[in-house]
């Protein structure tokens, strides 16, 4: 059954979209559905009834279709989770005929943050398949009220979080401003997950060269990369990056950014920026001179999801950017791995654009 779709997840096309950019292709049109979502942007408040609330979606039909069907699915906002299964919230078969408006009702246990997807799936013919989704952020809180708001919000929320973070950390201490307090978290993903990673089905592998901190990062550190190694107790640091695709298969992130630091009681040390091979897999070698009486460097990377041909931008027109843990008071010729970690790509959405003034494509979201 062939599958068109008008929109598509970031993590499905991620390493596709990089191949594409660096081998100069152009990107085709997306397809329209034969039936497609559409639901208001506007934030919708209200209290459960019940435990329960109405989501209201309209179906527009561009062309005639054999059968349709609707699912919705409420899933906690859980940035660790490490498979895309879902439990079905609502199913039901649509007669465009009689109903082309939806009022779904859907049931929240707890209060918490939830990702609600609704899609649509159904055959043109036979041998002709069709699906649409949207995706929207349910919010409920203790007194069973709810706050229901797209991507786009949801994702400047939570980035305006952060800097309120860092900008009420900088107030108290400005000597030493906490630049990871800007970066989003990475998990590290359990050995018997890093086992089912599987390479991207490609065959022209080409790679680009990665970027620096970004002027807002630059502000707060110290830049150190030239002067960060040397042939004496080198400290080998290397990882992996990972992100589980659209069909659950565990992929490397391609061609990203990684920054690597040294985490100091003042301004933060910048030792040096690679990127990732077509395994997900980055290294770096620096020396161990941590400063006078200091017990070994502190070390911790930032990684971004661009590279000098490419950026991927949130709904909020930022890079997406992660964090890792930090490794203290490394010895002399230590080697850190810091493992395999992954990103919680599976809520974010994204069209297309090119810059041809600075030659570089940016990627932001849908809502």
């Amino acid at each position: 059954m062939t599958v068109l779709a008008n929109r598509f997840k970031i993590f499905t096309i991620l390493p596709l979209v990089i191949l594409f950019l660096m081998s100069s292709k152009s990107f085709a049109t997306t397809p329209t559905p034969p039936v497609s979502i559409k639901a208001t942007l506007e934030e919708m408040k209200g209290g459960l009834v019940g435990g329960r609330f109405s989501f209201v979606i309209d179906l527009e039909q561009h062309e005639a279709v054999q059968r349709i069907s609707v699912q919705a699915f409420l899933t906690p906002d859980n940035p660790g989770r490490f498979s895309v299964k879902r439990d079905t919230n609502f199913r039901k078969r649509v007669d465009l005929r009689k109903a082309k408006r939806l009022e779904i009702p859907v049931e929240v246990e707890d209060p918490g943050t939830y990702e609600l997807l609704v899609r649509i799936t159904g055959e043109i013919d036979n041998d002709n398949g069709f699906s649409d989704d949207i995706q929207r952020y349910v919010i409920v809180d203790q007194q069973n009220n709810y706050r229901i708001i797209s991507p786009k919000q949801y994702v400047g929320e939570q980035r305006k979080e952060r800097q309120h973070r860092f900008q009420e950390a900088l107030k108290e201490n400005p000597d030493s401003p906490n630049v990871r307090l800007l970066h989003e978290n990475t998990q590290r993903l359990p050995e018997e997950i890093t086992k089912l990673i599987r390479p991207h089905q490609v065959k022209s592998q080409l790679s680009a060269r990665p970027v620096g901190p970004s002027k807002e990062i630059l502000k707060y550190v110290e830049q150190k990369s030239d002067s960060a190694w040397s042939p004496e107790d080198p400290l080998s640091i290397m990882g992996n990056l990972s992100y589980l695709d659209y069909d659950g298969v565990w992929r490397p992130l391609v061609n990203v950014s990684v920054n690597l630091y040294d985490e100091d009681i003042g301004f933060d040390d910048h030792l040096g920026t690679t990127g990732t091979d077509w395994s997900g897999n980055w290294s770096f070698s620096v020396n161990n001179d941590d400063g006078w009486l200091a017990d070994g460097r502190d070390i911790y990377y930032t990684f971004k999801l661009g590279n000098t041909r490419l950026r991927v931008k949130d709904c909020d027109s930022s890079v997406y950017r992660w964090q890792s843990s930090v490794h203290d008071d490394l010895d002399d010729g230590t080697v850190v791995d810091f493992g395999s970690r992954m990103i919680n790509l599976s809520d974010t959405r994204f069209d297309r654009s090119s810059n041809a003034k600075q030659n570089k494509r940016n990627i932001g979201c849908l809502d």
